[in-house]
């Protein structure tokens, strides 16, 4: 109180621990959400694309393609017409979208949280999130051997391998969508309710905080009024 900060200038960012930003990633994102109206501005929601490339000549062959096939698909989110932009290991949020949410899940529905976030969100505001994809990628690091403790190409494969297995708990956010819409069958007759439930579907990922080790943090970042 008396400061001039209010929580609607509040954001958070959220980021694996190996994300690497450029700074205009959150110059683009304060300046799009200081324009929005204030209404849109408290259920907004950031994403942009990615890529792997800091250890892009560590790894083999495989592991690249695959990884290079994820980050295409995430471009689709810069494609104007979609209504529905998934985020992948790192987002903005607004604090009041992130309180209207309940914060983050952590049961199994949490595992993946980039997606699981988003999925709340859209049905904890009644499908009223303000989704804005951000034209700046995010670096990110490949799955290397390192982490399984084996050698050479062996390694990179089971590394991958072993993430993939790992893909398939998103197919949980399948009951969780079916329990929203059985709570919310209103939100049935909005268009970008198919939006969101394809593209999370179709996009199925457990994002990286599922590594042993502890990877996630969020930057709290306050917008004077």
């Amino acid at each position: 109180e008396g400061t001039g900060y209010t929580q609607e200038w509040e954001l958070a960012y959220i980021l694996d621990i190996d994300t690497h930003h450029r700074s205009e990633y959150f110059e683009r994102i304060e300046y799009l959400y200081s324009n929005l109206p204030k209404e849109e501005r408290k259920k907004a929601l950031f994403s942009c694309p990615i890529h792997f490339d800091r250890n892009y000549n560590e790894v083999a062959w495989p592991v690249r393609m695959v990884d290079t096939f994820w980050s295409v698909a995430i471009l689709s989110n810069l494609y104007p017409d979609v209504s529905a932009t998934v985020p992948i290991s790192t987002y903005g949020a607004s604090l009041e979208l992130i309180k209207i949410a309940g914060g983050w899940d952590t049961d199994v529905f949490g595992i993946g949280d980039d997606f699981h976030f988003m999925l709340k969100s859209y049905f904890e505001s009644d499908g009223n999130v303000k989704m804005i994809p951000v034209y700046v990628p995010a670096s990110q690091l490949h799955v290397d051997n390192t982490r399984v403790n084996m050698e050479g190409w062996i390694g990179d494969a089971y590394a991958r391998f072993t993430q993939g297995i790992r893909h398939l708990w998103g197919t949980l956010e399948f009951s969780y969508i079916t329990n929203q819409v059985y709570k919310r069958p209103h939100l049935l007759l909005k268009r970008q309710t198919y939006m969101v439930i394809l593209r999370v579907l179709s996009l199925i990922h457990i994002s990286e905080p599922t590594r042993q080790a502890e990877i996630s943090y969020a930057v709290f970042c306050l917008k004077k009024k």
